[in-house]
């Protein structure tokens, strides 16, 4: 199930004009060598010291703020992934992983980094993650340090070699450390960065491009489970040390706000098994026309059972009403 903004213009998380994947605005051509890959590091770990201090609410911490603005972006491009990232705890367990992997790779131990891919690495598998989803993901993240570091539509703090920076680190680092090697056979990494670092175009223009991207590509965008990995909960282990004393339980997690919206904890909604996240993670290769909003699933639903439905609805009223 995948959502597009058919006005772009209403969007305030990121600004989005009608610009077309050009040469003009790729990064194409950077060049790998030590001096390059110090100096990216370095912009790298600036730009995040800068979220770290950006100004926030009263109550709120900035890294805490970027977090609800990185979610709330990825679950409008992959709504059912609400229900598999259903607490403040696991998303921020989750995205902490992936920051610290591309924010302190120079300087943290080896051990601690082959620690951390093999805990994405387990994750994207029993979620089903591919390379696609991966360049979804990379998306959203280059739109978060972009929104955050540009607030109330004041200069940047995120320029296009911060940009390029985090893209290039993403695709070279990440998606060829946690992709099966089969799945990169005859990709070029460049035409990724290129996806990835595009985020003044509509999303269906980028949903587009990655459609185009991955023509080729035969195989859908989730593996097929086993039981085991299928159960609900399975994959989260990874996110949590075996203490019982946290009281920071998906049934108590509270309202977050994001700009004048609210985004209510979906456990108490959507349950804790995600009956969909297949459907979802096919969404290159079953994408209908995304010129008109949708409102709801774009991909064919799973029929719930007549008791579970009401429960579900009597659920959602308890927690809007």
């Amino acid at each position: 199930m995948i959502e597009s903004h058919s006005n772009p213009s209403e969007i305030t998380t990121h600004p989005s004009t009608k610009a077309a994947l050009s040469p003009s605005t790729c990064i194409s051509g950077f060049i790998d060598d030590k001096e390059t890959q110090a100096s990216r590091q370095k912009l790298i770990r600036e730009s995040w010291k800068r979220v770290t201090q950006m100004s926030v609410l009263d109550g709120e911490y900035p890294v805490m703020r970027f977090t609800v603005v990185y979610f709330d972006l990825l679950f409008n491009h992959l709504p059912n992934l609400k229900a598999d990232f259903d607490s403040p705890d696991t998303q921020s367990r989750f995205l902490g992983k992936l920051l610290s992997l591309l924010v302190n790779m120079k300087d943290a131990p080896q051990e601690s980094i082959d620690a951390d891919i093999e805990s994405l690495r387990e994750i994207y598998i029993k979620l089903g993650v591919k390379v696609e989803t991966q360049v979804v993901f990379g998306r959203v993240l280059i739109l978060t340090l972009h929104t955050t570091l540009t607030p109330f539509f004041l200069q940047s703090s995120f320029s296009t070699l911060d940009r390029k920076a985090w893209v290039t680190m993403y695709v070279d680092y990440l998606i060829q450390k946690l992709a099966n090697k089969s799945e990169m056979k005859g990709l070029d990494l460049e035409i990724l960065k290129d996806l990835i670092y595009q985020i003044d175009v509509y999303d269906k223009d980028f949903y587009s491009e990655l459609k185009s991207v991955f023509s080729d590509c035969k195989k859908t965008m989730s593996r097929t489970r086993s039981t085991k990995s299928s159960r609900p909960n399975a994959w989260r282990k990874s996110f949590y040390i075996s203490d019982s004393s946290s009281t920071n339980t998906p049934e108590k997690s509270p309202v977050t706000k994001v700009g004048n919206r609210k985004r209510a904890d979906t456990t108490q909604v959507m349950g804790s098994k995600s009956t969909q996240l297949p459907q979802t993670l096919k969404l290159v290769h079953s994408l209908p026309d995304l010129n008109c909003k949708s409102e709801g699933s774009i991909l064919p639903q799973t029929k719930e059972p007549a008791a579970k439905k009401k429960s579900l609805t009597d659920r959602f009223k308890k927690i809007f009403k």
